[in-house]
């Protein structure tokens, strides 16, 4: 299906709606976008031949004037059919957010279709798929200290082939990038703050666990890039850099981990993407570089002016994931700092004592401070507590942070 976008506004709003989700597109610009502005429904989604819960996002493009965030479609049916008999079912596992009921992959030789029932009634199908015929190379990531361009040291994360083998046909190729980390709240202690309301009192008790002192943040689809073999010797990729990170940078102060995932696409799922990103990368809308068109696989089954926007696609894919800590190649005592910026005091226990016009007592109500330590033996008069800010004694407040992974390796 030719999907044409005929002005310049309609291409800010596919790309500002479906880019969203996979690239992290573009910054909005300030044009009026409202004007003959056209609702549609934005697909994103694939089966692999990776044994597994199949998944699939579905949203609607907007205006740039309001919402930030792509609309999420929600209560639709989604089945992928399998050589038009087996039926594999979808639920929706949060809004916009569609997970297969059973696992499955997609084999060999055998085709795939999405079909798609909006909660209107409305249908939309996708073009009948099969596996590329290209291989996925194996490959291998490799971990070194070095310096980037700008003369900073850093982590270099490079992709390597683990192969001489030259390969016979020419294969297309999709990277997403996953990354996790930890961190570590630098104020954690075992023991909290306990309050008494009847008596406005505090005292200090043993926290049981050490939930809040270690954390881990995901950044899914951090970076995503393409490459067609036949720009590499022997359709062999590589070596070519993942991601460098800078020796300064909050992320690596402990442990890292980069997850690489390697799709092999068909040549119309890669062309799609490879417009998407020439789009991305473009200085402006108005550049040489905008896609007159956009090919895409999904169509209303009843009315074909009704497009739908996006790509499904069937793919192999095979990932790597390694792991580095901040001390294999530097010291720590010149570790980056806690993500978010941290402070102690020793408040009084008197409002009117204290800058903010809190009582401890008011301060540790409103979840602001967290128990650090004692002032001394004996302790400060009426100031009997050390505090630090909660989100630096419980890492659990930084935004995105969850407990450790199944796949994590200390």
């Amino acid at each position: 299906m030719m999907i044409y976008l005929k002005n310049k506004k309609a291409i800010i709003v596919f790309c500002f709606s479906f880019f969203f989700l996979l690239l992290s597109c573009i910054e909005p610009y300030n044009i009026n976008s409202t004007e003959n502005f056209k609702e549609l429904l934005v697909v994103e989604g694939r089966v692999t031949n990776r044994l597994g819960y199949q998944k699939l996002s579905l949203t609607t493009t907007y205006p740039l004037e309001g919402i930030k965030v792509p609309p999420s479609v929600k209560n639709a049916n989604v089945v992928v059919y399998e050589d038009s008999n087996l039926m594999y079912e979808y639920e929706e596992e949060s809004p916009g957010k569609y997970k297969s009921k059973v696992e499955f992959k997609a084999q060999e030789n055998k085709t795939y279709q999405l079909k798609i029932t909006l909660q209107s009634g409305k249908e939309y199908v996708s073009d009948i798929l099969k596996l590329p015929e290209g291989p996925n190379q194996d490959f291998n990531i490799t971990i070194k200290k070095t310096e980037n361009s700008a003369g900073n040291q850093g982590v270099l994360f490079e992709y390597e082939k683990n192969t001489n083998n030259t390969i016979d046909i020419p294969t297309f190729y999709r990277f997403n990038l996953n990354a996790t980390y930890e961190i570590a709240a630098p104020f954690w202690t075992a023991f909290k703050f306990k309050l008494f309301p009847d008596t406005k009192t505090i005292d200090v008790v043993p926290r049981g666990n050490k939930k809040g002192s270690i954390c881990y943040i995901e950044e899914n689809n951090s970076k995503s890039f393409l490459f067609n073999s036949r720009n590499f010797s022997g359709n062999l990729l590589g070596p070519f850099e993942v991601v460098f990170l800078d020796k300064e940078d909050k992320k690596i102060g402990r442990r890292y981990s980069v997850e690489l995932e390697q799709y092999v696409l068909s040549k119309e799922a890669f062309s799609f993407y490879r417009k998407l990103k020439e789009f991305s990368e473009s200085e402006s809308v108005f550049s040489e570089n905008q896609p007159g068109n956009i090919v895409g696989n999904v169509r209303s089954s009843e009315n074909p002016n009704d497009v739908a926007l996006g790509f499904f696609e069937v793919s192999k894919v095979i990932s790597k994931r390694v792991f580095f800590s901040y001390k294999e190649f530097f010291t720590l005592n010149g570790a980056p700092p806690y993500v978010e910026a941290c402070f102690t005091s020793a408040p009084h226990l008197e409002a009117s004592h204290n800058p903010i016009g809190l009582s401890l007592y008011e301060m540790i109500e409103k979840g602001m401070v967290e128990f650090w330590g004692d002032t001394g033996v004996p302790p400060i008069p009426n100031r009997p507590y050390k505090v630090a800010s909660k989100i630096c004694a419980d890492c659990t407040l930084v935004p995105g942070s969850k407990e450790k992974p199944d796949y994590w390796i200390d």
